[in-house]
């Protein structure tokens, strides 16, 4: 595909909470909507964001129907979103990487871009909301290190994602790994090497890419980001899940620009008092964040063994069993379940 013009701000979220495919099991009784090549399109919808809609669907595959997550751009947006996450999962396919959506295919109508991903398991903004904006330690931790990995992985293939938040991590679909959290969403990724394998210099581009709450301080400047950035951007989506609200973007704003500048001066002015309110290995891991260089490699597993030291101390065990899990298997034993 043709390259494409930087993507403007998404959404925030309390605006796009619902805009991934990962909110709602499988309708029943899907409606089709309409067929373009081997991909059908169902009425029903998973969510909707600022760059298009993503409806459940099915794809033919040699000759077997799989579920999929379809997502649709208006042409008229420019298909910039579009474009950057088609290169991108084509790419991430040949990875053989567990925790990213695999690509099962791609295509256009008179109005739209389509594009058939592998359908995941709910957000964790989904989860978190559902357990009343509440999470465990024990359930942040392992949360924490899986996106910690994930990021690694990404980085270690030259891309960073600019648009970290609670709705683009989720839980595998149905299978060996639904306990295993994908990060999805790459409508706003990017190469932060060259051509040449040199990592990009450090300039204003004059362009916000993210969202308000969960980007970096450099990211609200439109200054080039880095995969500091992105581990900053992760930092306040687990403290985000840890606090149950961040201290910022609270109040109303006239536009989405103003949104931005104002929410990036409540951040500087909110950020220590917030970490205090967070347990002390957070602390540590959000300046040892900070101290990165633009172009340097973030510690990813110094981050982990930050969090695992205080998993320990908590006599957590890594065992993939979740606050939802338990809540699902309290209501079993209280017959609140039917089995």
């Amino acid at each position: 595909m043709n390259s494409v013009i930087k993507p403007t701000e998404s959404n925030d979220a309390n605006q796009s909470q619902n805009a991934n495919q990962n909110q709602d099991i499988t309708p029943t009784v899907p409606r089709v909507y309409k067929t373009v090549g081997n991909i059908t399109i169902h009425r029903e919808k998973i969510g909707q964001g600022g760059f298009g809609v993503v409806r459940h669907g099915v794809v033919l595959v040699g000759g077997n129907i799989i579920p999929v997550a379809v997502k649709t751009e208006r042409v008229t947006r420019g298909l910039r979103s579009f474009t950057r996450e088609v290169k991108f999962y084509t790419e991430a396919n040949n990875w053989n990487e567990i925790g990213f959506p695999k690509l099962f295919g791609c295509t256009m109508d008179e109005k739209h871009g389509i594009v058939a991903m592998e359908l995941l398991g709910p957000s964790l903004y989904k989860l978190h909301h559902d357990s009343k904006n509440h999470f465990t330690l024990k359930t942040i931790l392992l949360l924490a290190d899986q996106m910690i990995s994930l990021l690694e992985k990404l980085h270690s293939r030259g891309y960073i994602h600019r648009d970290l938040k609670p709705e683009n991590f989720v839980m595998g679909g149905e299978g060996p790994n639904s306990d295993l959290v994908h990060l999805i969403d790459f409508g706003h990724c990017q190469k932060y090497v060259e051509d040449d394998g040199f990592h990009k210099r450090h300039l204003n581009i004059q362009s916000i890419s993210g969202t308000a709450l969960f980007m970096s301080m450099n990211a609200h400047t439109g200054y080039q980001q880095s995969r500091k950035d992105d581990m900053e951007s992760l930092f306040f989506v687990i403290a985000y899940l840890t606090l149950g609200i961040l201290p910022w973007g609270r109040n109303e704003y006239s536009n989405q620009a103003d949104r931005t500048f104002q929410i990036g001066v409540e951040k500087r002015q909110e950020l220590e008092k917030m970490l205090k309110n967070l347990p002390e290995a957070f602390q540590k891991l959000y300046y040892s964040i900070c101290r990165l260089g633009f172009d340097e490699t973030p510690k990813y597993e110094n981050y982990r063994k930050i969090l695992r030291g205080l998993s320990g101390e908590a006599h957590f065990k890594y065992d993939y069993k979740y606050q939802w899990n338990e809540t699902f298997e309290n209501d079993q034993n209280n017959g609140l379940v039917q089995q």
